[in-house]
């Protein structure tokens, strides 16, 4: 979704003349739901890998429940395979795709510069207001897909790394140490799902004007 975000946000800055045509809200909502679907099914083979077992506790003699490797799960072909897949899908791809896009989209709107004040020609007073206004607008979007894209970068990373270094998931990991470590990796992952609104929210005025137009209209209409 924060690629796809990514991808509607370059279109808007980059191709201005097209966005309009392009990013429309019934091909945002089908573009949303084929990725929550596509995502998924990537995500299915996961409930495939592990099931649930029962164990006699030998300490309490109570039966206890334990998640265990299936045989798709003890499958090393397979599971590599489907290890890389979803570090590609999840971490790679989409890092790269960030970066390279928001890269871009940062150094158009530094290329967009306004005309000095006082410099005369042939814009006037109220352009000349128009386009501060603008260039304030598009330092504050520069900071914002900053942040977006370093926080992103944390936060990935290191589920990334422990992916392509150790190939393992959570269960199948005998080592404490690395097991401890993808806790961290797996917290990250969480609060990169959600830190992106609180950023939005922070540094693009816009965001906040559209989601309180969002409550407020909401608000009327149960009124």
């Amino acid at each position: 979704m924060t690629v796809s975000v990514a991808v509607e946000r370059y279109i808007f800055v980059c191709h201005a003349t097209r966005a309009r045509l392009v990013c429309t809200v019934r091909r945002a909502i089908v573009i949303g739901l084929c990725v929550v679907a596509s995502m998924s099914i990537v995500a299915l083979p996961s409930a495939l890998r592990y099931r649930r077992t029962a164990c006699r506790d030998a300490a309490t003699n109570e039966t206890v429940f334990e998640v265990q490797l299936t045989e798709f799960g003890r499958s090393q072909p397979s599971a590599a395979v489907y290890t890389w897949t979803l570090t590609l899908l999840r971490s790679i791809v989409p890092l790269v795709v960030l970066v390279a896009f928001n890269a871009r989209i940062v150094y158009s709107l530094r290329a967009a510069k306004p005309p000095a004040a006082g410099t005369g020609g042939t814009v006037g007073d109220g352009d000349e207001r128009h386009q501060r206004r603008r260039a304030a607008k598009n330092r504050s979007v520069t900071v914002m897909l900053v942040i977006v894209v370093v926080v992103f970068v944390v936060c990935i990373l290191p589920d990334a790394v422990m992916s392509v270094g150790f190939g393992v998931g959570y269960v199948d990991e005998r080592d404490q140490l690395a097991k401890g470590a993808r806790e961290f990796s797996d917290a990250l992952l969480a609060l990169c799902s959600a830190v992106n609104f609180v950023v939005y929210c922070l540094c693009s005025s816009q965001f906040r004007a559209a989601l309180f137009d969002v409550f407020y209209r909401r608000r009327r209409v149960e009124l």
